[in-house]
């Protein structure tokens, strides 16, 4: 599902009409009109989520990736890189996951590509100034999450972020970023985590329940 999040609402991308199950569907012509809804209805009045179908001139209906790709051409995309960090503490007998606690929300260690990076050094790099952690251990890519970022000026980005699973050899004690307004980072049990899932942004909440249904 191509989606891109806005707090705690999600704009996503369909290809089929009239299956939304609930959620508002929007059907527009041209990628111009569904940028003016994004930025003048959907973003700044609608509560909840909405469905959103770009149609051709003949009647059919333009692929949810295309779609995405015609809005994404008006914004703009930066990217990110962040992970999600496990470790197993013997006293338990089961995994244990870092989150961080930023902006009075539960949110996992991220942060945008640096020029010459890889996607796997810029997921490493931020974990480890985020939380202090190291000899991290990349396992594998976990998948791609898009939120909105508002600019200086007004201006608006979609931020695509490159989720990865890490590991660490041991259980280490964090030390949060304390000047990028992380005031903790605690390791949860996979109980723990989802006691917060109401806690999180939208894009974190959705990664987080993917990861551990």
């Amino acid at each position: 599902m191509l989606r891109i999040f806005s707090e705690r609402k999600a704009l996503v991308f369909a290809d089929t009409l009239g299956e939304g199950k609930g959620v508002p569907e929007f059907v527009f012509h041209d990628a111009g009109a569904l940028y003016d809804f994004v930025m003048r209805e959907f973003r700044p009045k609608m509560p909840a989520d909405a469905r959103v179908v770009l149609q051709k001139p003949d009647g059919g209906v333009v692929c949810a990736e295309e779609a995405f790709r015609a809005f994404c051409a008006r914004t703009g995309i930066r990217a990110a890189a962040g992970g999600l960090v496990k470790t197993l503490d013997p006293a338990l007998g089961e995994p244990e996951y870092l989150y961080i606690y930023r902006n009075a929300m539960w949110d996992l260690p991220k942060g945008k590509k640096e020029e010459g990076e890889s996607t796997e050094e810029n997921a490493l790099r931020e974990v480890q100034e985020e939380t202090g952690l190291r000899n991290l251990k990349l396992l594998r890519f976990l998948e791609n999450t898009y939120h909105f970022v508002d600019l200086a000026k007004g201006n608006t980005v979609v931020k695509q972020t490159s989720w990865f699973e890490m590991q660490t050899d041991h259980k280490q004690t964090p030390v949060p970023q304390t000047e990028e307004g992380i005031r903790e980072a605690r390791w949860l049990t996979r109980a723990q985590v989802r006691d917060r899932l109401p806690l999180m942004y939208a894009s974190i909440a959705a990664l987080s329940y993917a990861y551990f249904q």
